[in-house]
């Protein structure tokens, strides 16, 4: 299993929406390899999730969860979880708001408005659909992963970019920790 590079905003495969993954690539070689690449990369990142498409493959494919993190680290641990082919089929209509990073846009954070819940519907490893109601900070992470597999960075999500800053300047000003 190898780390990979993430590909950073400003690469025009990363605004790319993902493809769905057909039923011949689960139970692949392949597949085995892409999900341990994911949760390899994101751990060694120090990242609470990742998509394939930030590793640049193109596929609608995303992990996330930790035990703790140096990021995050008022956030409780999540279970590390792996998705495919994943779509929100509801959401709350009440929006949270939290200072967001991503990995491919290094060393800035930025207020995001997020549903507090959502319901998701997705295929594990074996390509079996499930479906599950997500709140809170894990909610966070996988409406986030799902824009990368959109094309989108979170600050399309933003009300106000005023609030996108330089995470070190943002930790001093006492806005995130």
């Amino acid at each position: 299993m190898s780390i990979k590079n993430i590909i950073v905003a400003g690469t025009p495969q990363l605004r790319q929406p993902a493809k769905i993954v057909p039923l011949t690539w689960f139970g692949t070689l392949e597949a085995q390899q892409l999900i341990e690449e994911l949760f390899a990369t994101m751990q060694a990142r120090q990242g609470v999730g990742l998509a394939a498409p930030q590793i640049n493959v193109p596929l609608r494919v995303l992990v996330y969860g930790f035990e703790m993190n140096a990021r995050y680290p008022d956030q409780a641990p999540v279970p590390r979880t792996l998705m495919v082919n994943p779509k929100i089929i509801h959401a709350s209509e009440e929006k949270v708001y939290l200072y967001e990073g991503c990995l491919s846009l290094p060393e800035i954070r930025g207020l995001v408005p997020r549903h507090e819940w959502i319901e998701v519907e997705a295929q594990d490893k074996q390509g079996k659909i499930f479906q599950n109601r997500y709140q809170g900070f894990e909610a966070r992470i996988i409406q986030h992963e799902i824009d990368h597999l959109e094309g989108k960075l979170y600050p399309e999500r933003m009300d106000n970019m005023r609030t996108l800053g330089v995470t070190a300047a943002l930790r001093e000003a006492g806005l995130i920790r």
